[in-house]
């Protein structure tokens, strides 16, 4: 990663941590992975984390652990799941 994204990243995370938003953290990216993810794989379907299921079996489990972390390495666990699962998946 080129150095000025990584410093823009750190300063993101630490921002956010000041803050105390880090438990909106989970829920917030699940919402718009899934947006983003049914809009690549759904084709124009409703954004459903049963129906990526469907596409590749997974991403339910993985969009709920995001929804219920309630610290930065259990987001960070289930952000990392969903990294492999796009892999996975091509998306």
């Amino acid at each position: 990663m080129a150095a000025g994204k990584r410093a823009l990243i750190d300063n993101i995370v630490a921002l956010t941590r000041l803050a105390g938003r880090t438990p909106l953290v989970g829920p917030r990216y699940a919402d718009m992975m899934l947006e983003l993810l049914s809009r690549r794989l759904l084709m124009g379907a409703a954004p459903s984390a049963e129906r990526l299921d469907r596409v590749h079996p997974g991403y339910s489990d993985i969009d709920r652990r995001l929804r219920d972390a309630r610290t930065e390495g259990e987001a960070l666990a289930a952000a990392k799941d969903l990294t492999a699962w796009k892999k996975e998946t091509g998306a």
